[in-house]
């Protein structure tokens, strides 16, 4: 008995079906990998600050932890030593002037360029850490209607981690992505320790489509109250109902 061979109608039609199957699945399995991506760049920032706060205790030496974008160089995070007195511009005095923004108010402001002294560097791999693509931090929040500014810091500091496992100089920072990802780091400065929260979702394919520029957000409001108890009807002042 013989096979019969597949019309072209149907080979069209198996074609399309998987061409409609790809269509709705590759979206959400490209969203998983962006996803995924992210998380691990949260990962990244805190594990070097974790292992940066571990190696000031063993050490007994203050670290710093930066996150430089300064071109050829991928954004990555940076940990060296942190010297108060070292010579050069990475490290400046304060100028006494009134500061216009909280970067400003920083004692030990950032320059605009990767140099560190000999004295500074840590020679251990996990000192020197690069982000994956199209993730960036910043440390201001605009006041635009996204609420986000689009301007990355070329140097930006973190925290500078004590031999006892505090944490000075901290401030908020925002990690972000192209797709509308974002997520808040924060040092506690008392025990040093660093948190990940995730702020806002990535904005979908379909969003994109449809025009829409604001991401979801993930943080849920707040709930009013409710009253489980019915309420009560006022006492019966009537006289004639008095017995």
């Amino acid at each position: 008995m013989k096979r019969r061979g597949l019309t072209l109608i149907e080979l069209m039609l198996a074609i399309g079906l998987v061409l409609i199957v790809g269509a709705l699945v590759l979206p959400s399995v490209f969203t998983g990998l962006r996803d995924r991506s992210f998380e691990t760049a949260g990962d990244v920032v805190r594990n070097q600050l974790l292992l940066a706060r571990a190696h000031a205790q063993l050490t007994r030496r203050p670290v710093e932890v930066v996150y430089a974008n300064v071109p050829p160089r991928r954004p990555g995070i940076r940990a060296r030593y942190f010297l108060v007195d070292a010579p050069g511009p990475s490290i400046e005095r304060s100028t006494g002037r009134t500061p216009s923004s909280a970067a400003e108010a920083d004692p030990f402001p950032m320059d605009d360029q990767w140099q560190t002294n000999p004295d500074q560097v840590i020679v251990e791999g996990w000192a020197d850490r690069d982000l994956p693509d199209g993730l960036g931090l910043t440390n201001r929040a605009d006041d635009a209607e996204s609420g986000w500014t689009e301007t990355d810091p070329v140097m930006l500091r973190l925290a500078v981690y004590m031999p006892d496992g505090s944490a000075l100089l901290v401030q908020s920072v925002w990690i972000r992505d192209d797709y509308g990802r974002r997520g808040r780091i924060e040092v506690n400065p008392w025990t040093g320790l660093p948190s990940f929260e995730r702020i806002t979702s990535a904005r979908t394919e379909l969003d994109e489509a449809s025009g829409d520029e604001d991401p979801v957000e993930l943080q849920q409001e707040p709930e009013d109250p409710v009253d489980d108890f019915p309420p009560v009807a006022p006492p019966d002042d009537d006289p004639e109902d008095e017995s």
